[in-house]
């Protein structure tokens, strides 16, 4: 009797249907999500002058700042990379002779990181000047040989902080009337590109500001077309999150495709200078390919444009479900 019972109840049935409702509420999401991703995309394809300039106005906005900072990137990477030795001339004062400068050179040589020094006598630089130079007959007019005797100390390191270091250590000495740190220009334009990128940072900044602004006002021209649409969804018990999702869509497409064309914007950029970077690089006896993207700045480039899009989009919807306090709100 007690078998038969238990064969006569029905199946638990109730994880099962849990399962089963938590499945279909997942597919539901998905197909909603779906669904409202190809009518944006048909939205925006039925208006295409009004997209494209939208577009072209975030993608100008997220080029201008990038392409900017990869050319300063390139730039400090040749500083970088700038592979000779440091180089220390000394210019010597018109009292020291050809034996105290020979002192001066055994002086030196004793120093570290060096790895020759090299004299050039006042006749000397002369000579080399006039070859140089063309401007014998302008050099006849001096009375007496106005170029100073020179000591060129080779350094054994290219680290600024040696050259520098010695510098200011030779520049004490009597005989030394000027030191000149010929590597100096790399610091310098390492000092220039750091100042450059800050204002780049500043421009992004105003710019994404610029970007942000546009797509709020974009959206909110899309939702004044739409307002009696969305009033219908509102009376008839929409979520706030359903009269939002479309236009959080179009935000994030705007910013995704402003993303694109703006890294293929700055690539182009990038391959019409590599001719002139070529050229220049020729003329040292040197090469330099120009550093595109990496994976990370395109990554970088997108995720901020499609933030921003989104962002805008947000505010802009927020702003309008905030005028309408006659309706409940709902989530």
């Amino acid at each position: 009797m007690g078998r038969n019972n238990m064969e006569s109840r029905p199946p638990k049935r109730g994880a099962s249907n849990r399962q089963v409702f938590w499945r279909d509420n997942i597919a539901a999401y998905f197909a909603q999500h779906r669904a409202v991703l190809s009518d944006t995309l048909d939205r925006l394809w039925s208006t295409p002058l009004s997209t494209l300039m939208t577009v072209a106005v975030v993608a100008v906005a997220i080029a201008l700042p990038s392409g900017l900072y990869v050319l300063l990137a390139n730039v400090q990477q040749v500083a970088k990379n700038w592979d000779g030795n440091a180089q220390i001339s000394l210019f010597l004062k018109d009292s020291v002779d050809p034996s105290q400068a020979q002192n001066l050179l055994a002086k030196i040589e004793q120093q570290a990181h060096i790895s020759r020094v090299e004299y050039i006598s006042k006749e000397d630089a002369l000579i080399e000047f006039e070859a140089v130079s063309g401007y014998t007959e302008l050099l006849e007019e001096f009375d007496e040989n106005p170029l100073p005797s020179v000591i060129v100390v080779y350094l054994d390191s290219p680290a600024l902080d040696v050259a520098e270091h010695l510098k200011q250590q030779v520049i004490q000495w009597d005989e030394v009337q000027f030191a000149q740190l010929d590597a100096e220009w790399v610091r310098k334009l390492q000092s220039i590109v750091n100042l450059a990128k800050s204002i780049v940072i500043a421009l992004a900044v105003g710019l994404a500001l610029a970007v942000f602004l546009v797509v709020i006002n974009t959206i909110r021209l899309a939702i004044e077309n739409k307002k009696n649409e969305i009033e219908i969804h509102q009376l008839v018990g929409a979520t706030n999150s359903f009269i939002r999702r479309p236009f959080l869509y179009i935000g994030a497409w705007f910013g995704l495709a402003g993303g694109v064309f703006a890294i293929f914007s700055v690539e182009l950029l990038l391959l019409s200078l590599q001719a002139s970077v070529t050229d220049l690089a020729n003329q040292y006896q040197s090469q330099y390919l120009i550093q595109g993207m990496d994976f990370q700045s395109v990554l970088f480039i997108l995720m901020a444009s499609v933030s921003l899009g989104l962002s805008g989009a947000w505010i802009a919807v927020e702003r309008h479900l905030a005028g309408y306090e006659f309706f409940a709100p709902k989530p």
